[in-house]
């Protein structure tokens, strides 16, 4: 069967074939940061027929290769609403699936390539809405073209998106993207907000520096403790930024713990996609069920060394231990 190649006028597929030297690695990061699995594979398919010398390349890479070689591809479809932001989902109506609103890293990931992530999810019952900050400031100054900030964000998301027609509504960040999703999470009234990685804010390195710093209010403090807030920190224990970061937000009321022992990884998505097991990590993170009204005073969750054969069975019975 002849493979179909995305659109060629698609401005990602566009820039890589015109892209050389040092920015043919940035133009195949831009298409790794929106692709879905199925966009993924017909552009690796097309570069394969077409003879492309980049194509031998590209499928020595981990991310690329699992995608091209899955036995299952999950359905996701890409709608482009900003350059900076993506709405992924497949068929099936909103009031049976969760809307994920994923705020990205650094790099514009939730530590993956979408597609990666979007394998590790169930297209019949998760649509992700991911957004990315192409200024690496945290959200503060928006996602790019998509409003002026993150107070802003939150107000489009409420506008724009039907987000009370979904059954479940989670946030999720990675490393710089973990707070914001903690902060918009707490402002939507999220069912679950995670953060992987938290990094805390570089706003006062900035006010010294006298560089502009966008607005912004933190709910996460004395003065709204008694609103309730189902927040999950989410850390390697060996990581030490990580665990001061989670601690001191932690501390003002933006979330439990959720503490993996024995590791030092900022990135636990990619750790976790290496074992094998990125699905049930994820999936312990969105639905599991577990008490995370900050106003219980709950201790961290701690989970112990476990390695991939134990680590599914293990991770259910220490989170179902706690029921919500």
């Amino acid at each position: 069967m002849r493979p179909v190649i995305p659109e060629p006028e698609d401005p990602l597929i566009a820039s890589f074939h015109a892209a050389s030297g040092r920015r043919v690695p940035q133009a195949v990061t831009a298409i790794e940061n929106h692709f879905s699995p199925d966009e993924t594979i017909r552009f690796l398919r097309g570069l394969v027929a077409s003879g492309h010398p980049q194509a031998a390349t590209l499928l020595k890479a981990r991310t690329l290769a699992e995608v091209l070689a899955a036995r299952r591809v999950q359905p996701f479809r890409r709608t482009p609403i900003t350059p900076d932001v993506s709405l992924y989902g497949a068929d099936g109506s909103p009031e049976e699936k969760t809307l994920i609103v994923a705020f990205g890293g650094v790099g514009g990931r939730l530590g993956l390539p979408v597609a990666n992530v979007l394998q590790a999810l169930d297209a019949e019952r998760v649509d992700l809405l991911m957004l990315r900050d192409p200024d690496k400031r945290g959200f503060a100054f928006g996602a790019g073209s998509f409003e002026p900030d993150l107070a802003g964000i939150v107000a489009a998301l409420r506008a724009r998106f039907p987000l009370r027609r979904y059954r479940r509504l989670v946030t999720l960040g990675f490393s710089m993207g973990a707070a914001p999703a903690l902060k918009a999470g707490f402002w939507l009234d999220a069912d679950r907000a995670i953060g992987i990685g938290t990094r805390r804010s570089n706003d006062d390195l900035m006010l010294v520096r006298r560089c502009a710093v966008g607005p912004a209010f933190d709910p996460f403090c004395e003065c709204l403790r008694d609103r309730a807030h189902r927040g999950l920190l989410v850390h390697a224990d060996h990581c030490a930024r990580d665990v001061a970061a989670a601690r001191r937000m932690e501390a003002n009321g933006a979330g439990r713990r959720i503490v993996f022992r024995c590791m030092n990884d900022h990135n636990l998505v990619a750790r976790f996609w290496m074992m094998g097991e990125l699905r049930p990590f994820l999936d312990l993170l969105v639905n599991g069920r577990m008490t995370l009204d900050r106003r219980a005073g709950q201790k961290p969750l701690v989970i112990g060394r476990t390695w991939p054969p134990r680590l599914r069975a293990g991770l259910k019975r220490r989170l179902a231990m706690v029921r919500g």
